[in-house]
């Protein structure tokens, strides 16, 4: 299990028998997560990365694998990044800005955490 925190809307995907039940929740193994738009922010941070922390909850781990995947600008390809998640420190995940979604429209902006491992 994971914990994350950032200033947007994380949802936790929990797998209870083949079937998904999404939840508002900050603690779990599997998330999509969405940059909202601010537009006061983007007056000073236009350029800036996205900042996501990531802690390792679970106290029968002393570490754990993450899967990070989210869309390249302007193209239909994604980019997945592994990184490891140690008990007890917090890893900020700097995240390029253009995943902030501006306007109301549809769109793939969208970041998947996965932990990997065994539950």
């Amino acid at each position: 299990m994971i914990n994350l925190s950032t200033w947007t809307l994380a949802y936790s995907i929990q797998s209870e028998h083949h079937s998904h039940v999404i939840e508002e929740s900050n603690v779990g193994r599997e998330f999509l997560i969405v940059f909202m738009e601010n537009q006061i922010e983007a007056q000073y941070f236009q350029g800036h990365s996205l900042l996501l922390y990531v802690s390792v909850v679970d106290q029968e781990k002393t570490s754990t694998t993450l899967n990070v995947t989210f869309p390249r600008e302007d193209s239909a390809e994604h980019v997945m990044s592994t990184y490891t998640a140690t008990r007890g420190h917090t890893l900020k995940l700097n995240l390029p800005y253009y995943l902030r979604v501006t306007g109301s429209t549809i769109s793939n902006k969208v970041v998947h955490v996965k932990a990997m491992g065994k539950r």
